[in-house]
């Protein structure tokens, strides 16, 4: 079932119950109406026929036969007035003031309304009506009570009846009125909401509609979306969140596709040298000192190149790293004593300084390879002579670790793409110093893995300075 006719139904369901609970109450006070209104007219006619057999005597009642009456004299068990009706059917005479009652209709009274059975139910009142001899005036008692009539009061106790068959037919007819028109209601009412939720999800098909034409062909296209907050809505913000995944999805693309391309670059020259050296080695039917050096490094730059994009697509793949608890100083210490010896090759001077408690949560593995591919940096293109400062220390339960060279510096243009895969600000350096282009993006990720950050900072034709932050454990 679609969305839509789910919307459809929830609406008319809500819509019916709705109409069922403003029925039930119209229905109700409806159906009372009709009693209230005989109960009336029972106690009119009954108060009119004690006035007139008062007055007049029992000869003067007129019998409409419609009426079903029985006249009492408070204290006598023989009625003063039956009518004809009152001859032939007999009614329970009882204490309470209003009952239903049913009986069977003669052919004597068969004037009055009854089922094809011969059934009719009967509205019957019990009234106490008292005339003041003093005054001549006539009271309905209103409580029913034969007991305790006063002296100076002539009570009379009266029982009206009238066939409320007719009633019940009208009632009927009212019932099924009310439940066709609740039918009819509901089917207006599927009808309506079927065309309000086809407009309420018109965004939704066209979202769909849009999302279908994003392939790998056109991963630029996005959804539309309403530039004015005001009009801001759910489907609008479901937008803005596809465009967001596919804005992290043609980014994921066009990595790796960047990734391929930068890929086959690197290994296209190592492979050419190669290939120019195996053409000359059967040339010369012999390997030389010289090409056996120049193959052998060339393979050793394709094993880097390799490793470090399968350890750069191993880290892409990660969500998370193996949490323990690690002293950065166990890191830094043994790879400054390694690029120590590095240094001094080149003359350059590689100090430390390390600030009380360096514990984080992390791998110490990766930490390590992170840490190594920056030192790595830092010696590659410090200048002769130069200097390297390391320097660690907590603040504000985190931890900084900064590493300065000095050396050419990298020009601002360049900063903000130094992390991105295979970048060198100077083609010819990195080179000459072999490297693969992926240090520093491997660096990127695994401080990401870890929850920290990582910035670079440089002054042109001086220094350059790492700071990496991470979560103090």
């Amino acid at each position: 079932m679609s969305i839509r006719l789910k919307l459809s139904f929830l609406i008319a369901a809500a819509g019916l119950v709705t109409a069922l609970i403003f029925s039930a109450s119209v229905l109700f006070e409806m159906l009372e109406q009709p009693i209230r209104v005989m109960d009336a007219e029972l106690k009119t006619i009954a108060y009119e026929s004690v006035v007139t057999l008062d007055q007049a005597g029992a000869a003067s009642l007129k019998d409409s036969r419609r009426y079903w009456i029985k006249i009492y004299k408070a204290g006598v068990y023989e009625p003063l007035y039956v009518s004809h009706i009152a001859r032939h059917i007999n009614l329970p005479e009882e204490n309470k003031r209003k009952a239903l009652a049913y009986a069977y209709v003669p052919d004597e009274v068969s004037y009055v309304e009854h089922n094809s059975d011969g059934l009719t139910a009967f509205r019957i009142r019990r009234m106490v009506i008292e005339q003041e001899h003093s005054t001549g005036t006539y009271e309905d008692d209103g409580d029913g009570d034969d007991e305790g009539y006063e002296d100076n009061k002539t009570s009379y106790v009266v029982y009206a009846a009238i066939s409320a068959e007719r009633i019940k037919g009208e009632i009927v007819d009212l019932i099924v009125v009310v439940i066709l028109g609740l039918l009819l209601s509901v089917i207006v009412l599927t009808v309506i909401s079927y065309i309000i939720a086809g407009y309420i999800l018109q965004p939704v098909r066209a979202m769909n509609l849009r999302t279908r034409n994003i392939t790998e062909k056109n991963l630029s296209l996005r959804i539309p979306i309403k530039e004015n907050c005001a009009d801001s809505d759910e489907f609008n913000t479901l937008a803005i969140t596809l465009n967001g995944v596919f804005d992290r999805l043609e980014n994921a693309f066009n990595r790796q596709k960047r990734l391929i391309a930068d890929a086959s670059h690197e290994l296209k020259t190592p492979l050419s040298i190669m290939r120019l050296i195996t053409d000359d080695v059967t040339i010369a039917g012999n390997i030389t000192p010289e090409d056996a050096s120049r193959l052998s490094n060339q393979v050793l730059r394709m094993e880097r190149l390799v490793r470090d994009i399968l350890n750069l697509s191993g880290l892409e793949l990660d969500r998370a790293v193996v949490s323990e608890r690690v002293d950065l100083k166990s890191v830094l210490e043994p790879l400054t004593e390694d690029y120590t010896l590095l240094a001094s090759g080149r003359n350059i001077q590689l100090t430390m300084e390390l600030k009380g408690s360096l514990y984080v949560m992390g791998d110490y593995d990766k930490l390590f390879r992170a840490f190594s591919n920056i030192l790595d940096n830092a010696v590659k293109y410090s200048d002769k002579g130069g200097e390297i400062k390391i320097s660690a220390e907590r603040r504000d339960g985190r931890v900084e670790i900064r590493v300065f060279n000095t050396g050419e510096g990298i020009p601002a243009a360049a900063l903000g793409k130094v992390f991105e895969q295979f970048y060198r600000v100077e083609q010819s350096r990195a080179s000459r110093y072999g490297g693969s282009g992926l240090g520093l993006a491997i660096v990127k990720r695994i401080i990401e893995l870890h929850g920290g950050t990582v910035s670079i900072e440089s002054c042109a034709g001086e220094s350059v300075t790492f700071s990496v932050n991470l979560p103090a454990e």
